[in-house]
């Protein structure tokens, strides 16, 4: 994979990181921003609106869009499938519903039990998914299934809700970062950097995987132990991701495709610019989401859907071409 590739990812990186920073309905300039960052503005409103509100988004859209580049790579490579993402299977669907009972359950301090609801469902999900004796585009339908009971069940809680909770889950539900706080950050960031260690030291199985069960087996692997420590990983990744943000969908899917459509072939290469193009969709997504529409945010999945949906009809469209 060409360096140059990374550097200018990184590079598009900071300027989007540098443009949400300044941009948005409290305008802030960029020496104003640059001068708060390094603790020497003279602005307090500079301050405030730097330090205190966009900052720790950016670094949440950051930390949220590398965790779902990387678990949508390791997803695909799991299932063998182009097409799967957290989103379109049902995973991160199922998490929000265990994050939106835990919400219910502990309306005054809900984030443990968010997230504790958040694994327990995002796990379910997944084992129902390994049981699925399927490939392809029928895979795709059992999680896409699976995704709609969930959703279902998401419809149902909102609307025994009531009050604060009903608007705050609806808001979470699609996906967003307003809500964004340094200690929900932290949490977040603890979590990535746990998963995503775990998943780059198995780049070479994850490589061997994609030869097939029964060559990895000649070579010596346990493919389907392998699989359940990347499908593990991978929830660890996204259950505090959707606990706290919600369900960001086409992340997953887009990333990886677009990593492979650089120049990235080998997972070693994949994971870290499929989690560097997850940050940059999540970072231009939700700064979009804030300043299109003026007063009215957009739900960060519905931003994300323009970019990811023609990705999706192009996998299919190849899906098609190999099946003929």
């Amino acid at each position: 994979m060409n360096r140059r590739v990374v550097f200018a990812s990184a590079l598009a990186l900071a300027a989007l990181t540098v443009a949400s920073l300044v941009v948005g309905a409290a305008g802030v300039s960029i020496s104003d921003a640059l001068a708060a960052l390094v603790g020497a503005g003279h602005s307090d409103i500079a301050h405030t609106v730097v330090l205190q509100i966009r900052l720790p988004r950016v670094v949440a859209g950051i930390v949220v869009g590398c965790a779902l580049g990387v678990a949508g790579t390791v997803l695909q490579a799991t299932f063998a499938n182009p097409i799967v993402d957290s989103s379109l299977v049902g995973i991160s669907t199922s998490s929000a519903v265990g994050a939106a009972a835990g919400l219910l359950i502990v309306p005054l301090a809900p984030q443990i039990p968010m997230l504790i609801g958040a694994l327990a469902a995002g796990s379910l999900a997944m084992i129902v998914l390994t049981r699925v004796r399927a490939t392809g585009l029928t895979f795709t339908l059992y999680g896409f299934a699976l995704g709609s009971l969930a959703g279902a069940i998401l419809a149902v809680i909102g609307s025994v809700s009531h009050g604060h909770n009903s608007r705050s889950l609806m808001s979470w539900l699609f996906g967003s970062l307003s809500l964004a706080t340094w200690s929900a950050v932290l949490e977040v960031s603890g979590a990535v950097i746990i998963g995503a260690l775990i998943l780059m030291r198995q780049s070479t199985t994850l490589d061997i995987s994609s030869l097939g069960a029964q060559s990895a087996r000649h070579i010596g692997v346990d493919i389907k132990s392998a699989q359940r420590r990347w499908l593990l990983a991978s929830l660890v990744l996204i259950a505090p991701t959707v606990a706290l943000f919600g369900a960001i969908g086409f992340v997953g899917l887009a990333a990886p495709h677009l990593a492979r459509r650089l120049g990235a072939l080998r997972h070693r290469h994949v994971l870290p610019l499929s989690a560097l193009i997850g940050a940059n969709l999540v970072v231009a997504a939700d700064t979009l989401s804030r300043t299109l529409t003026g007063a009215t945010e957009t739900p960060i999945s519905i931003t994300l859907a323009l970019v990811g949906a023609p990705i999706l009809f192009i996998a299919l469209s190849r899906m098609r071409y190999d099946d003929n």
